[in-house]
C-alpha cells in the first residue's frame, strides 16, 4: 500500500504544467511485495442474534447494521434521519462519516429487511440528525473504534477462543503469569498457589467481518447476482472472488459428499478385488471376433 501511494504521487507530479518530476518512476523498480491473503472471521448464522443481544445498546444498531445491511462503518456512522424511509423499507446511502461521497462515489438505496425494522425505530426516536450519534447527538467520529467493542461484545457472548488464567501476584516479576484453558473453573497458580482470574479471549472477528458475514450468509441463500446488488458492487467477480467464502460446515458437507463411496472402507480390512469384465474387439467380417481382457 505504501509503494502504491508513492508511486501515484510521482505519478502526479509528473503529470503537473509544469511537471514537478520529470524522467522515470522510480518507485517501479522496487518489486511489489506479495502480501498473503488473511482470513475472515465471520460469524454463523446461529451466532448472529448471540452478538446481537450481548452488544451494548448504544452499539448494538451499528452492528446489527453491519449485519443485515452490510455497510461500511463510515457509512453507518454518516446515516441521517432523512435517509431512512421505513414506510418503504429504504435507507439511502449517501456519505461516509461527514463526507458528501461513499467509498463507490455513488448514493444507493439498500432495502432494510424485517430484522433490522426494529434497530431503525429505536434509532430515529433519539433526538439528533444523525441516526447512530454518540452520547452527546452528534455524529460519532473517524475516531470511534467499533472493533474494541465488538471484541467486548464476543467475550461476553462466549464466542471466545479460550481463557487465559492469570496470577495477579507473579504479573509483576519474571516468573509465567499466564496459562491458557478451554474453561473458567477455578484454578490455582502452579508457582505460588495464589488463585488464578479467568480473562477470555474473544475471537479475531473484525468490524469489517461483519460485512463479510453479510455476504457469505447470502450467498448461501441467493443468487451471486442479488447479493451483488446488495453489496454494491460493480463487478460480480468481486462479490464471489472477495465475499464469496465457504465456511467450515458447508466445506464439510461438500467433502463428505465427494468421499461417500469410500464409507465402507476400513483400514487393516482387505479391500474387494476389483471384478475383470471382459471387452469384446471385432475380428472382421465373417470372424468370431476376439475376447480381449481389460
Amino acid at each position: 500500500k505504501v509503494r502504491t501511494t508513492y508511486r501515484t504521487v510521482i505519478h502526479c507530479a509528473s503529470r503537473e504544467d509544469p511537471p514537478l518530476w520529470t524522467g522515470d518512476n522510480p518507485v517501479d523498480r522496487v518489486p511489489a511485495c506479495k502480501i498473503p491473503k488473511r482470513t475472515y472471521d465471520i460469524l454463523s448464522p446461529e451466532e448472529i442474534p448471540i452478538v446481537i443481544h450481548y452488544a451494548p445498546p448504544e452499539w448494538r444498531g451499528e452492528i446489527a447494521c453491519a449485519i443485515f445491511l452490510g455497510l461500511r462503518k463510515g457509512e453507518i456512522l454518516g446515516l441521517r434521519r432523512e435517509d431512512v424511509d421505513l414506510e418503504h423499507r429504504n435507507v439511502t446511502v449517501r456519505r461516509s462519516f461527514a463526507e458528501p461521497l461513499t467509498k463507490t462515489n455513488d448514493a444507493y438505496v439498500v432495502h432494510i429487511p424485517e430484522p433490522m425494522v426494529q434497530f431503525f425505530e429505536t434509532a430515529l426516536d433519539r433526538h439528533s440528525k444523525w441516526v447512530f450519534p454518540d452520547a452527546k447527538g452528534n455524529m460519532r467520529t473517524k475516531e470511534s473504534d467499533p472493533q474494541k467493542i465488538l471484541r467486548r461484545t464476543l467475550a461476553r457472548a462466549g464466542l471466545v477462543l479460550g481463557y487465559d488464567h492469570v496470577c495477579a501476584r507473579c504479573k509483576g516479576t519474571h516468573k509465567s503469569h499466564s496459562w491458557r484453558y478451554d474453561d473458567q473453573k477455578k484454578r490455582r497458580c502452579p508457582n505460588c498457589e495464589a488463585r488464578l482470574f479467568p480473562v477470555p479471549v474473544p475471537r479475531n472477528t473484525r468490524f469489517q467481518d461483519l460485512r463479510h458475514t453479510h455476504a457469505t450468509y447470502l450467498l448461501s441463500q441467493l443468487e451471486p447476482q442479488v447479493v451483488q446488488r446488495s453489496l454494491r458492487h460493480t463487478k460480480i467477480s468481486t462479490t464471489v472472488d472477495i465475499y464469496g467464502h465457504l465456511t467450515v460446515d458447508r466445506i464439510r458437507d461438500k467433502l463428505d459428499k465427494a468421499w461417500s463411496p469410500f464409507n465402507t472402507f476400513k483400514a487393516g480390512k482387505p479391500p474387494p478385488k476389483p471384478k475383470r469384465h471382459l471387452r469384446m474387439v471385432s475380428g472382421g467380417k465373417g470372424g468370431d471376433g476376439d475376447k480381449d481382457e481389460d
